[in-house]
């Protein structure tokens, strides 16, 4: 699948993946319309067997934070920058808000898909 530009890309499941896989949080998995972040396939598969958050032993199964929509993770996404600047702002000229991190700056719809942006453009990630 070709790269498209960050700022081409919606909020969604395709942007709050790219951004837990950036993080490192562990694998993706999908059930139905669910997306999940698990340690390994084993956990994933623990977690749908008991309907629970999975977290055992150094495993873990639980669903994918809503990075691009939800303005409480994508505020835990900013504190996690700790590479130069931050700040989020609205830009007159362009009617919406934006985000900077360090050298990155990106606009979006909201302001969580705007840190989103910023985010993946500051740790050089391009979401296919």
């Amino acid at each position: 699948m070709p790269k498209i530009p960050i700022d081409e890309v919606p909020a969604g499941p395709g942007m709050d993946i790219a951004v837990a896989l950036t993080l490192g949080l562990g694998d993706i998995f999908q059930d139905g319309s669910n997306y999940y972040v698990a340690s390994n396939r084993a956990a994933f598969q623990r977690m749908k067997e008991t309907g629970r958050i999975y977290e055992q032993a150094g495993h873990f199964c639980y669903p994918l934070a809503t990075y691009s929509t939800d303005i409480a993770a994508a505020w835990k996404l900013a504190e996690t920058y700790k590479h130069g600047g931050f700040g989020v702002g609205w830009s007159e000229s362009w009617g919406v808000p934006y985000c900077m991190m360090g050298d990155a700056y990106e606009y979006g719809d909201t302001v969580p898909l705007a840190i989103c942006r910023a985010f993946l453009k500051a740790n050089g990630e391009v979401p296919e």
